[in-house]
């Protein structure tokens, strides 16, 4: 027999749009990024469309495609913007911490007759992903899609007014809390 308590945890959520990146992409897509602060977690899931068709990944059974550098993936970035390769930045992790790049084996599987995949991943580490660059890999590891992360509120999702009565602030973009928390 066991017993234990459920903390709630903070927790931030953010969706961001997929746009085509690259010389000739239409690749587009969503994800939706979750951000638990004090388990240092990030769970991310989403779509790409207009990939490669037909890929399956080396790691699945009979799969050959996905073995290049970045090959299928679908990763948070470092960087500031969606411009360049350079304003996107390198994964988002510490490449001096004794632990390995979380985003090395996180992306899609294989893709539909239409270039149509899903992907998912959990990647540990104190890096926060709000204002970061969202990146979608090709199957050669190219960047093919991108779109920013928003940013956290300034202001908190409830607060108290004059009268020392709560209110509920309407947080309708960037990161919100889950489960009406912050």
């Amino acid at each position: 027999v066991a017993c234990g308590l459920f903390a709630v945890m903070e927790a931030g959520v953010s969706s961001v749009e997929l746009s085509p990146y690259g010389d000739g992409s239409t690749v587009t897509g969503a994800a939706t990024v979750l951000y638990i602060a004090a388990i240092d977690a990030i769970y991310m899931w989403g779509h790409a469309m207009n990939l490669e068709a037909n890929l399956v990944s080396s790691s699945m059974t009979g799969g050959s495609d996905c073995t290049a550098t970045n090959g299928c993936g679908a990763h948070i970035h470092m960087g500031t913007a969606c411009t360049n390769v350079t304003t996107q930045g390198g994964h988002l992790y510490n490449s001096s911490a004794p632990t390995p790049d979380p985003w090395l084996t996180i992306g899609y599987h294989n893709t539909s007759a239409t270039g149509y995949a899903t992907f998912s991943g959990l990647a540990f580490g104190p890096y926060d992903p709000a204002g970061k660059p969202f990146v979608v890999h090709n199957n050669a590891g190219d960047r093919v899609a991108c779109g920013m992360l928003s940013a956290p509120p300034t202001t908190p999702a409830s607060s108290t007014d004059a009268s020392g009565s709560s209110t509920d602030a309407s947080v309708s973009a960037g990161w919100r809390p889950l489960g009406g928390h912050w």
